[in-house]
C-alpha cells in the first residue's frame, strides 16, 4: 500500500494504490510539485521496470495555461 495524504487542513483527501505484494513494488518519488500522487515500481525479472502512479486534481484548482 502507498499513500500520500492531503497536506491541506481539509477533511478527507489525498491517494491511496494497492498493489499486491508478491508484485515486489517499492516507492518511487518522481521530481515533481504536484501534491496529490504516489507512484510505485515494479521491478520484473524478465521484463524493464514498470512504473504506476495516481493522481488527483481537484476540480476547483486552476492549472495554468489551461
Amino acid at each position: 500500500m502507498f499513500r500520500c495524504d492531503r497536506q491541506i487542513a481539509a477533511h478527507g483527501g489525498g491517494v491511496l494504490l494497492y498493489i499486491k505484494d508478491d508484485l515486489n513494488a517499492m516507492e518511487f518519488v518522481p521530481n515533481a510539485s504536484f501534491p496529490e500522487q504516489v507512484w510505485c515500481q515494479i521491478t520484473n525479472k524478465s521484463g524493464p521496470e514498470v512504473y504506476i502512479g495516481i493522481c488527483y486534481r481537484s476540480d476547483n484548482k486552476v492549472i495554468s495555461g489551461r
